[in-house]
């Protein structure tokens, strides 16, 4: 029984057998057919689990990024909560610069505060405006206090005007402070 082959396929297979019989023209077509088989049943059907493991791993390294990104921010958060007091009103902020008046020897003529319009979250800018004599000593020492403070103070404008054998200063000095809660109806 002999199979419908036409005989110009039979004769081109013959011509390939006869080709194979040179021992360096079958060693490369067994290295080809070995690559081929190589390629058809190893390569394609891992090459589709690379590109899921690729995409995979590029989700988990951008997942990564972020869950670093947010812990930085977290640690920068508290770093900078540790600045501001816990409950930093208005009135705190009064107490503390009068506690601070009254360790440097300064003596106190006005203080008044003033809300600025800057917030940031729950806080608002606080400029506390303060008019004080003293001795170039204790004006030094109340300065010092101010920007050496654990808190997040800071003196904006400063000035000094000399009166007899005293010193006149008028300094303003930046914090912040919580919003004060608006009582409506």
């Amino acid at each position: 029984m002999e199979l419908a082959v036409s005989p110009e396929w039979k004769r081109q297979f013959d011509d390939i057998v006869v080709q194979l019989r040179d021992p360096f023209k079958l060693r490369l077509a067994v290295i080809g057919l070995v690559c081929l088989i190589g390629f058809g049943l190893i390569y394609r059907p891992f090459n589709n689990n690379l590109s899921t493991l690729r995409q995979d791993l590029a989700k988990a390294q951008t997942r990564e990024a972020l869950i670093d990104h947010v812990e930085k921010l977290r640690a920068a958060r508290s770093k900078i909560l540790k600045v501001f007091p816990e409950k930093g009103d208005v009135n705190f902020w009064t107490e503390y610069f009068l506690s601070g008046i009254r360790e440097s020897g300064v003596q106190l003529r006005a203080l008044e505060t003033k809300v600025r319009p800057q917030k940031a979250g729950k806080l608002q800018g606080l400029y506390l405006e303060i008019e004080a004599d003293g001795s170039y000593e204790s004006l030094h020492k109340f300065v010092a206090w101010i920007e050496q403070s654990p808190y997040f103070t800071r003196i904006v404008h400063l000035r000094f005007k000399a009166r007899d054998a005293r010193i006149e200063t008028r300094i303003t000095a930046a914090v912040m402070a919580e919003q004060e809660q608006k009582h409506g109806s």
